[in-house]
């Protein structure tokens, strides 16, 4: 059956705390570190806004700037027709392999010490 008491947030911090203390002590140590910059944040007077008069000023003449000229494309010729062109079937694909190398025996010399050179 549901618990028919309710949330009770004192029982589930606890039950929390006993599960993953780790946990727990680390988050109480966040909000100690929170609330004391919330408090030295706060302690610092707010310093006081120094107004500047008010001046005039007329902008600079900008200096006017030449056109870019467009660029000259490229030219471009066709791509040149193959009379000769070879294509493989998709059927004959054949892979030359050397299998003149006995690859049941053992590689190395069993025999041989690191350092022989």
């Amino acid at each position: 059956m549901a618990d028919q008491r309710g949330f009770r947030p004192f029982e589930f911090l606890r039950d929390a705390a006993r599960t993953s203390p780790w946990v727990a002590s680390a988050i109480a140590l966040h909000v100690c570190l929170i609330a004391g910059a919330a408090i030295f944040y706060t302690a610092q007077p707010e310093q006081p806004k120094v107004e500047e008069p008010f001046t005039w000023r007329t902008a600079k003449e900008q200096p006017v700037e030449e056109p870019i000229p467009p660029e000259v494309p490229p030219v471009r010729t066709a791509i040149p027709v193959q009379e000769h062109v070879e294509i493989a079937p998709i059927d004959n694909f054949v892979v030359d392999q050397d299998f003149t190398e006995d690859l049941t025996k053992e590689v190395g010399d069993p025999n041989s010490d690191s350092m022989d050179a």
